[in-house]
């Protein structure tokens, strides 16, 4: 019996995420983490640092975080030392505590930029596709700031299976 043609390239195909790791990804180990901001630091990156520990204290999707306003933040020209934003999934309200790291980096990174502390901004600091209100252009704008993936691996590579 003969197969359609359809089949027969459907089953020549290659599997698309073939040797590629499905579902979720292991945490980023704290060595890791300071290897990242020492990167950059290093690099003087302050809105990437800034993101990247607002990111790791309040643990949240890229599309929340992208959207948090200057003003949930800073109050009186001082970083809170603790938010609270809506998730836009679940719409329920997370509360985080912004460490001293991420506090300082904000701020520098807020005085860096220029202008009053205390405006309704979103957190984006230059004109970038994190203006896009999707998490895949959250994550495509995140992997261009900061290859990180790759950029970790130079340290620590992952071992071939």
């Amino acid at each position: 019996m003969e197969m359609p043609e359809t089949e027969l390239i459907a089953t020549k195909r290659p599997v698309w995420n073939a040797g590629r790791t499905v579902g979720a990804k292991r945490a980023l180990k704290p060595k890791q983490i300071w290897e990242i901001r020492f990167y950059l630091n290093q690099r003087r990156r302050l809105r990437d640092r800034a993101l990247f520990d607002l990111a790791i204290d309040s643990k949240l999707r890229g599309c929340d975080l992208v959207q948090i306003k200057i003003g949930d933040l800073v109050s009186g020209g001082q970083v809170r030392t603790r938010a609270i934003v809506m998730q836009q999934k679940t719409g329920r309200p997370v509360q985080f505590e912004l460490l001293p790291d991420a506090r300082a980096s904000l701020l520098a990174w807020l005085e860096r930029r220029g202008g009053t502390v205390v405006r309704g901004d979103n957190y984006d600091g230059r004109s970038c596709c994190l203006k896009q209100r999707c998490s895949r252009g959250v994550c495509r704008c995140l992997i261009r700031m900061v290859p990180i993936a790759d950029w970790a691996r130079s340290f620590h590579p992952l071992p071939v299976r």
